[in-house]
This record gives C-alpha cells, structure tokens and sequence, in this order.
C-alpha cells in the first residue's frame, strides 16, 4: 500500500518528465491537508444527519396537523377552522 501511495503522491505532483519527486516532508504534508479535509467532510457529513432527522421530525409534526385537519373536516365541520382559531386551539400551555 504504501508504494503505491507514493507513486500516486508523484504522479499528481510530478505532471513533468523530470521533475524532482517529492521529498518525504512534503508528503507528510500533503497527507496531513488531506486528514484535515477528511474530517472536516466528516463534521459537515454528521451534520446534515442531524439536520436530517430534525427534518424528519418537523414533517412528522406537520403531518399530524394535516391528519387533525383531515379529521375535523370528516367530522362534519362545514368549514376548516380560521388561522385564529386554529392558532386558540394549539395555544402552548404557558398562555
């Protein structure tokens, strides 16, 4: 594994015939930039998942709302409730 490594590491940083190839710490280098981006990717990757599931959990509430609807429209209501009155029905306890 590690030639091969080395040998891609030159083809990308030696498009010319006779370039120098590179020196290890130039490697290493390259090669910590590129653990840096890795994990990067990975905070940005673990959250979306977050952001996903929260998502997730806002359609799931909103669906439950559209289902109420549903219902009190099959229960005979002649007309879907106002914003105000739906906004009086769903009053958070603290009002």
């Amino acid at each position: 594994m590690g030639d091969s490594l080395i040998r891609f590491l030159f083809a990308q940083e030696a498009p010319r015939r006779y370039k120098q190839p590179m020196s290890i710490d130039k490697i290493e280098e390259k090669i910590a930039h590129q653990d840096k981006e890795i994990q990067d990717l990975s905070d940005i990757v673990f959250k979306q998942g977050k952001d996903i599931e929260a998502l997730k959990a806002y359609i799931r509430t909103l669906e439950g709302k559209v289902e109420a609807l549903k219902d009190d429209l099959q229960e005979g209501k002649d007309a879907p409730a106002s914003v105000s009155e739906m906004a009086a029905r769903d009053k958070p306890p603290h009002y």
